[in-house]
């Protein structure tokens, strides 16, 4: 008998644990967890009173005590009927009695039960009504509610125990016994103390995720447990199935993983921060090339430990001074959730890094590291080596310019631009070999081209041949023409400027070099 009402205390707690979730958030009274005071004007804890509080008749709120008397379903709407119906049967006129309560007044006694009394009053627009125990402790809930309390627990999706204060299980429902049956291969026990099925009586830890391995099965099986201290110096403890959740982090370590090994032959750095800006994901390239010691990095550090670091080991371009570093750091954090962060960083130590910030699902971002230290210098050389063409074109006598295979204007000298009045790195626009062509016969005069095979005439685009012909400008000076044909298609016009010679001199070969702008 000890054993039963133990048990049935202990379903009572559990149950009014539950309850009292639904029951706290009374109007203006309830707020604030006060008290209500009683009719005798003594203050008592809401938590131990069976009372009730209607709004034209539906339940808008109750204490645990007042759920367990009510009985189950609690429906807002069938309490009041139910409760009237409850005491019209013993004591008549009870219902009159409510219909019939002054507002603002003091409380009234409905009636007297066996086990204690009813009292009812009015606050404004809600009605209380309240049972009152004669002895202290109350009356005991009939076997219809222990019934109910029982399925209850028993139908509950988690396991639920409880332990005492020596640690061991006086009290457990139907899921518990049955995964104790599973493990031992027998019928669930009957009579407490129960197995204990995740710890020993000296650990107890207040929360913790726990596994138990079934005999026959490779897998086991995950319980969040979480746990609540009772009044009575025991442990309330409640098992959540968590296999789903494992699973799901199994399967996302086995995603990054994966990634991590894909990612691992790149020889581009990446590094992969999360919503919270803790690096989450990052390959061996990116150690290779900022020098960073995997075990740091394995650290999660947060993106701007991570650029400091690089700073440190003078792998970010030196800044003036840190505070402005520190607001560039964060335009370059904004700037890569947007997807538009993309720069060359100089190094001290003479590499670059190409950079590019992109964003990534759930708020991540994603930074690339790649080493553009060759193509670079490439690229200076090739602009050394342009820039010294074209010196040695600056410094030829004869205007000089060259057309692509898609006739467009690639590269003069300044004797061209001279001889023209064309300076073509001063244009917006590409200059074309027919716009050239109509150019050029506007300073010469039209007969001195005339005809088909000219290198001025209209055919002379598509004339691909080396060619040398002299045509007269209107300046009256003669003008020697030459073309070359180039690799990949490209044409060289070569341009001579011959000043006319005085009556009677002798020297017919002498050429005069136009001056230089």
């Amino acid at each position: 008998m000890a054993n039963l009402d133990f048990q049935t205390s202990m379903v009572l707690v559990a149950v009014s644990m539950f309850s009292a979730l639904s029951a706290l958030f009374l109007g203006g009274i309830f707020a604030s967890r006060r008290s209500v005071p009683c009719a005798d004007g003594s203050i008592r804890d809401l938590v131990e009173r069976t009372l009730f509080v209607f709004r034209n008749k539906k339940l808008i709120d109750a204490t645990p005590n007042a759920l367990l008397f009510a009985g189950a379903p609690v429906k807002n709407s069938d309490t009041w009927r139910a409760l009237c119906r409850r005491l019209e049967n013993s004591h008549p006129g009870v219902q009159e009695a409510l219909d019939n309560l002054a507002a603002d007044m003091a409380p009234v006694e409905l009636c007297d039960l066996p086990d204690g009394r009813v009292l009812a009053w009015r606050r404004h627009d809600l009605t209380f009504l309240e049972l009152i125990a004669a002895q202290p402790g109350g009356a005991e809930p009939d076997k219809h509610d222990l019934h109910f309390l029982r399925q209850l627990a028993d139908a509950a999706p988690v396991l639920i125990w409880s332990e005492d204060s020596a640690g061991a299980v006086v009290w457990a429902n139907l899921p518990y016994l049955k995964l104790v049956a599973r493990l031992n291969g027998t019928e669930p026990p009957s009579d407490p103390p129960y197995p204990a099925l995740f710890f020993q009586k000296s650990e107890r830890p207040p929360s913790r995720r726990c596994s138990v391995r079934i005999p026959g099965q490779t897998t086991p099986l995950w319980f969040e447990v979480e746990s609540h201290d009772l009044e009575s110096e025991g442990r309330l403890y409640y098992a959540i199935h968590a296999d789903p959740v494992v699973k799901a982090e199994g399967a996302l370590r086995n995603f990054v993983q994966t990634l991590t090994k894909t990612f691992a032959h790149l020889p581009t750095g990446l590094a992969i921060f999360d919503k919270d800006r803790q690096l989450a994901l990052f390959n061996p390239a990116l150690s290779d090339m900022t020098t960073l010691e995997p075990e740091w990095l394995t650290d999660r550090p947060s993106l701007y430990a991570f650029l400091d670091r690089l700073r440190e080991n003078r792998h970010l371009p030196e800044p003036k001074d840190y505070k402005s570093w520190r607001y560039r750091i964060a335009e370059l954090e904004k700037a890569a959730e947007q997807g538009t962060y993309e720069e060359n960083w100089a190094l001290p130590s003479g590499k670059t890094y190409k950079v590019t910030g992109r964003p990534h699902p759930e708020g991540a971002v994603a930074f690339l590291f790649e080493d553009i230290t060759s193509e670079m210098r490439l690229r200076r050389q090739f602009r050394s080596e342009l820039a010294l063409g074209q010196s040695v074109l600056d410094c030829e006598p004869d205007a000089i310019a060259v057309f692509s295979a898609g006739e467009e204007l690639v590269m003069s000298n300044d004797a061209y631009a001279a001889l023209w009045g064309i300076a073509p790195d001063e244009m917006l626009a590409r200059i074309t070999l027919s716009e050239s062509l109509q150019h050029w016969r506007d300073r010469c005069k039209p007969n001195s081209y005339a005809g088909q095979s000219s290198i001025l005439g209209p055919g002379a685009s598509n004339d691909r041949k080396p060619r040398t012909e002299s045509v007269e400008m209107r300046t009256g000076e003669t003008l020697g023409i030459r073309t070359s044909p180039l690799a990949q298609g490209a044409m060289l016009y070569r341009f001579t400027l011959r000043i006319p010679k005085p009556p009677g001199h002798k020297d017919t070969g002498t050429k005069k070099i136009l001056a230089q702008a």
